[in-house]
């Protein structure tokens, strides 16, 4: 939690001033939606007082399905059903050319079912935090593109 950090740092600082410094990674692990959004919200007052806090970034934007285990804990978003469009032919550096293909593009959801309670609450307490919105626009499961219709419109 942003507490933990804030102390630590604070104990340091001194020898590395007056170089800014932010927290990369900020992935509120394990955290109810009530703690990430305190935490964002201590963090931008700090940032807004402190000329040496610069803020944070929030990790990540979506879950990363093919680490699974523990790194399911991080995403805002996880990928909905429904195929909205593909990619173009896309080429993996790692893997012999033949692993060439084209890859689905989902739409995106707030749903993430496999985290308990609140802990999946994680794009409403940025948001909350961060004075946005849930999204709810093109993309996002629910809703269909504008260009999009009933018989254009994979499931």
């Amino acid at each position: 939690p942003w507490n933990f950090v804030q102390e630590m740092v604070a104990k340091e600082y001194e020898h590395f001033s007056p170089v800014p410094w932010f927290i990369g990674e900020y992935g509120g692990n394990g955290q109810e939606k009530a703690v990430i959004q305190a935490d964002l919200e201590a963090m931008d007052l700090v940032a807004s007082q402190d000329t040496h806090f610069l803020g944070a970034a929030f990790f990540q934007f979506q879950t990363t399905y093919w680490k699974g285990g523990g790194e399911m804990n991080f995403g805002l978003f996880s990928l909905g059903s429904a195929t909205l469009s593909e990619t173009g032919v896309l080429c993996d550096k790692l893997t012999p050319s033949s692993s060439c293909r084209s890859w689905p593009v989902h739409c995106l959801s707030t749903e993430l079912e496999w985290l308990p309670g609140t802990k999946a609450e994680r794009a409403a307490a940025v948001a909350a935090a961060w004075g946005g919105l849930l999204p709810s626009g093109q993309g996002f499961c629910g809703r269909r593109l504008s260009h999009e219709t009933p018989t254009n419109l994979r499931r």
